[in-house]
This record gives C-alpha cells, sequence and structure tokens, in this order.
C-alpha cells in the first residue's frame, strides 16, 4: 500500500526496491538494544526524478535512546581495549571462511568474547 503510494513520487523500480530494503533494516536496527532509533527513512536525488538511475541516496534521521546509550559507552570503550584482540579472531576466522561477519566471530569464540570481558 505505501508503496503504490509512493509509485506517484518515486520514478524508479530500483530506488523502490531499495527503500523497501532499508525499512526493513531500520526495523530490524530498532528491534535492537542500539543507542539510536531510526525514526524517518527517506529518499533523495535522481530517484525522485528519473527512472533510470545510477545510485540511490537514502537519508536516514535518529534519535537517541537514553536506556542503551551508557552500555553502549561501555561497549565502545571495551572495542577500543580489545581492539587487537577482536582483528586477530577476525584474522583467524578469514582463514575459514571467505566473509567473516559479527555473527560468525560470536558463534564461534563466544568464550573468547566473554573471557575478554564482552557481555551477551
Amino acid at each position: 500500500m505505501l508503496f503504490e503510494q509512493l509509485r506517484g513520487i518515486v520514478k524508479s523500480d530500483v530506488a523502490l526496491k531499495a527503500l523497501a530494503h532499508v525499512i526493513d533494516r531500520a526495523s530490524s536496527l530498532n528491534r535492537g538494544r542500539f543507542p539510536v532509533y531510526i525514526d524517518v527513512v527517506g529518499l533523495g536525488g535522481s530517484a525522485l526524478s528519473v527512472e533510470d538511475i545510477g545510485d540511490v541516496d537514502v537519508v536516514l534521521c535518529c534519535s537517541p535512546r537514553k536506556k542503551y546509550m551508557e552500555e553502549w559507552k561501555r561497549f565502545e570503550l571495551k572495542l577500543q581495549e580489545k581492539f587487537v584482540d577482536l582483528w586477530s579472531l577476525i584474522v583467524e576466522s578469514s582463514h575459514l571462511i571467505s566473509r567473516v561477519t559479527m555473527d560468525f566471530i560470536i558463534k564461534e569464540f563466544y568464550d573468547k568474547l566473554v573471557d575478554m570481558g564482552f557481555k551477551d
């Protein structure tokens, strides 16, 4: 329904698909425990005026989530403190799989991450 309404504004089907993807990812982020909440997803540039576009300009407006800010700051400090150790896990993982993700690192090295001081 929303995308039917946007079809009169957004000329590019590629931009509409990209917008749907970004909205899905923003919803996923908003369900998580992150220090920001995505309030607005918007499009700009040529996606609004032509059908054949070269890129999609996406605009996100975010607001802070105070209830997670302190925990996030502690997490950032831990990341900085353990950067070299984490990088070693990433390098080690790159010998096992072609694309290393945080999900893989957490799954494979959970105990090491806890020993480093990371929490769930």
